[in-house]
């Protein structure tokens, strides 16, 4: 886990993708089924948030859709 400049605390697999703890949870709640509404709701940030964590997420992790966001990211031991 490292620090950026603003503070934001990312993590970094050996593969150099590092997503910020924001990031990682909105993979975790997709993971668990929760659209951007419902994680919205969870983490208490608007739904148009949640879309631009998610929209970061599949840039850095190369892919187009949230599920295969989760796969690729489970398979890179970022998220369990």
């Amino acid at each position: 886990m490292s620090v950026d400049d603003r503070g934001i605390q990312e993590v970094q697999c050996l593969n150099e993708i590092s997503l910020t703890k924001r990031e990682i949870e909105c993979l975790e709640w997709i993971a668990n089924g929760k659209s951007s509404w419902d994680i919205g709701q969870i983490l208490g940030i608007s739904t148009d948030t949640v879309n631009y964590h998610v929209k970061k997420t599949l840039r850095k992790l190369d892919v187009s859709s949230r599920t295969t966001a989760v796969v690729k990211a489970i398979s890179l031991g970022l998220i369990r």
